[in-house]
Order: structure tokens, then C-alpha cells, then sequence
């Protein structure tokens, strides 16, 4: 059986890319009675996040279980974001410094036209290590919190809406613009990610289990997926909104085991599930809502299963600075 060589994984994302630029429409305007986008406001809002992450090593036999998982737990920021046609700044702090302390989560999104890109970048040195052994959450050996582990994460994704002249992909996290009329777009995915998991630092009482358990201590993925997904805006009234879309990804993923120097190379598919959804109140100018984003990662690699979880949910408001009565009218 044959692989894709690692160094091919960006240049299958260039291309898909580029590929989905190359689809028809690409330059047309959006449809007015649909979508209606504040490209001339500044929209500033107020919004607090919980956000987690956790990344687990599971075995599972018809008779055994056992696995080690390691997660952020909740961490709580407050902050503020302003929005200008296509680009936003924002600044959040962290309420529990004890969950987030060391901790770096940064992404970035915008929206042109049909092209939706996402980037993201996020290092974790503060995580909660614990094993589960046997068939059942009580039987955990023990819960560890370790500050001389390094989880590095970034990757680039790029989504291409079908009907986005009638479909306002980004209703749900930003509100430069707004969906007037009920709508959905099936939404061509792509993206490609590297993350670098250093477990050389795991503490004497828990790292000798690891080690033992999966005979390495540094794990470095690569991960290329391509995927076709749907979206759904959901307008009750001229004031409220229902947003909900889930976008399942399958890719092609190597994972470079190593320790003391010596490594160990793997090759799997992979399988990833974005899904989103929320609601917007809108009176006027103002606006207040709610949303949750969940992605997951899991594959196989010498017979244990490798998953990683993110998730995200916000609540914000905000206003549009600005004339909004011929906005109102439709």
C-alpha cells in the first residue's frame, strides 16, 4: 500500500483551495432580500467564552478499557471585539488563571465573498492528565495537573459557500451583517493542520505509566482533509435567528512517534466533525446572542485511538453604529 509523501499534505490544501476558488459565481454580489451586510458600520461587541480542549490516548478491547486523557478543562475570558467590513480585533482576559495560566488560544476568520478562512494557533502548557483503567469513570488511577507538557496546535481552513448569495455563513460569529430570509448552502470544506505534543516533561509519578504504555514521549502530526457539509439559517421573525450547520471532514494523517531519539512513524485516515450552532436577538441596533462550535478529531494508529476535542461557546452583545432604518424596512 502506498502513502502520500508528508511533504504533499499543504500542496493537497493548495490545491483544493485553489480549486474551490476556480467554482462559478465566484465574483457575484449578494442577494439583498436574503442578506444584508453592514459593510460601511463598525460593530463592537461585548462577549465572554468558555472554551476547552482535551486530547486523549484510548485502548478498547471487548473486555478491557483504559485510556489517558489530557485537558484544559473550562477556561473563562471576557473580552471585546470590533468588526470593520472584513476584518475584527478583539482582546480577552481570563477569569480562572488556574485553568488558562500559559495558555494561548489565537484565531482568526473572515469571510470574501463565497471563501470563508479560518486560522488558528493554540499552545497548551497547563493540562489535567488522568487515567481511566477498567470499564467505568470511577475506576480513574489518578488526576494530575502538569505544567511541563507542551500541546502546539495550527492549521488553515477554507470553506467554500455554495449559495452564499442568499446564505450569511457568518451570522453566527459576527454580526456584520445579518440573514433577512430563511436559508441553507451546502459548504465545501478543506484545511490542513500540524500540532506537536512534548510529553517529555509528564511528572515521575505519571510519566513512567505513559511511557511504558505507548513507548514514546513526543508525538508530531501532520493532517490534510477535505469534506462536504451543510448550513441552515433559520429566521422566526425580522428580529430573531437559528443558526446550525455540521461539516464532517475525512483526511489523511501521519503521526511521528518518538522518544530518547528514536522514532516511529504512522500513516492513518482520519475523520473530523465541525458542527455550530446558536441564536441571535437583534432590536434595532442592538444585538445579543448565544452560540456553541464543537469540532472533533479522531483516528487509529498501532492499534489505540488518537481524538482530540475543541470547543467554544459564546455569549455576546453588541450594536451597529449606524443608519439601520433602510435595513429594517425589508
Amino acid at each position: 500500500m502506498s502513502f502520500i509523501p508528508p511533504a504533499n499534505y499543504f500542496r493537497f490544501f493548495i490545491l483544493s483551495a485553489f480549486l474551490c476558488c476556480l467554482l462559478p459565481d465566484l465574483g457575484a454580489q449578494t442577494d439583498t432580500l436574503y442578506v444584508k451586510k453592514y459593510d460601511r458600520n463598525i460593530v463592537p461587541r461585548i462577549l465572554t467564552n468558555l472554551k476547552s480542549q482535551k486530547t486523549s490516548f484510548v485502548s478498547r478491547t471487548d473486555s478491557t478499557y483504559s485510556a489517558d486523557h489530557f485537558s484544559t478543562g473550562g477556561q473563562y475570558f471576557v473580552g471585546a471585539e470590533i468588526s470593520y467590513k472584513w476584518s475584527s480585533l478583539g482582546y480577552s482576559i481570563g477569569f480562572n488563571k488556574a485553568n488558562s495560566s500559559a495558555n494561548t488560544d489565537l484565531r482568526f476568520s473572515t469571510s470574501i465573498k463565497p471563501i470563508r478562512l479560518q486560522l488558528n494557533y493554540t499552545s497548551l502548557r497547563n493540562l489535567s492528565y488522568f487515567r481511566v483503567n477498567g470499564l467505568q469513570q470511577e475506576d480513574t488511577a489518578f488526576i494530575v495537573r502538569q505544567h511541563n507538557i507542551a500541546l502546539r496546535n495550527a492549521g488553515i481552513k477554507v470553506d467554500y459557500v455554495f449559495n452564499y448569495k442568499k446564505f450569511y455563513y457568518s451570522s453566527s460569529i459576527s454580526q456584520v451583517g445579518r440573514q433577512l430570509k430563511s436559508q441553507g448552502s451546502f459548504i465545501l470544506s478543506s484545511g490542513a493542520y500540524y500540532q506537536d505534543f512534548d510529553l517529555k516533561g509528564l511528572s515521575d509519578s505519571t510519566g513512567s505509566l505513559f511511557f511504558d504504555r505507548y513507548s514514546a514521549d513526543r508525538f508530531k502530526t501532520m493532517q490534510a482533509e477535505l469534506g462536504l457539509g451543510y448550513a441552515y439559517n433559520w429566521v422566526l421573525n425580522k428580529r430573531l435567528v437559528i443558526y446550525v450547520s455540521e461539516i464532517p471532514n475525512l483526511g489523511f494523517q501521519q503521526i511521528r512517534a518518538s522518544q530518547h531519539s528514536a522514532a516511529d512513524q504512522h500513516y492513518s485516515l482520519s475523520f473530523t466533525n465541525y458542527v455550530r450552532a446558536g441564536i441571535t436577538y437583534t432590536r434595532g441596533n442592538l444585538f445579543a446572542g448565544a452560540y456553541v462550535y464543537n469540532s472533533v478529531t479522531t483516528s487509529k494508529w498501532s492499534g489505540y485511538f488518537y481524538n482530540n476535542a475543541y470547543t467554544s461557546v459564546q455569549f455576546h452583545v453588541g450594536w451597529v453604529l449606524g443608519d439601520l432604518k433602510d435595513y429594517l424596512r425589508r
